[in-house]
């Protein structure tokens, strides 16, 4: 009987270190290679925007495997009347290898005033976590005698 018992613990413990074995996690499971954007990191400039100019996005991230150089962003963004669409960015600028920043630039036309949730995909098709942030717009555009004033970058 007692040897049975040595048989059924043996076995019992074989079973736990194989299973321990298989279900190790090295540190590079699919989450560690998804890309991490830093919401408290998000801001656009300048906020309010002003219509019809140029604003800029940006951001910190981390990507384990380093693979954000030709990163694509993808932006949903709802409007004040609730309508969704979705917003194709360009001219993405990336610094840094597994961690850095990202920024765009988005030309500002009637009807942007909204949030703007904010996802990346690096270069082996990985999606990060969404981060959002609303943007202001200026109901007119910037007068000429004040278009030339730099005090906002103050």
């Amino acid at each position: 009987m007692q040897r049975i018992f040595q048989y059924i613990l043996l076995i019992a413990l074989a079973g736990a270190l194989v299973f321990t074995a298989c279900t190790k996690d090295d540190g590079q499971g699919d989450a560690d290679l998804a890309p991490l954007v830093y919401q408290d990191s998000l801001r656009v400039f300048p906020n309010p925007s002003w219509l019809y100019e140029d604003s800029v996005f940006y951001f910190a991230w981390e990507d384990f495997d380093g693979d954000m150089e030709n990163a694509i962003v993808t932006i949903r963004f709802e409007a004040q009347n609730g309508d969704v669409s979705f917003i194709d960015v360009d001219d993405i600028e990336t610094e840094g290898d597994t961690g850095g920043s990202l920024k765009f630039t988005r030309n500002i036309v009637d009807g942007d005033e909204g949030r703007y949730f904010i996802t990346v995909m690096d270069e082996a098709g990985n999606f990060s976590n969404e981060i959002d942030i609303f943007l202001y717009v200026n109901p007119l555009p910037r007068d000429e005698a004040t278009e030339n004033d730099e005090s906002d970058l103050d």
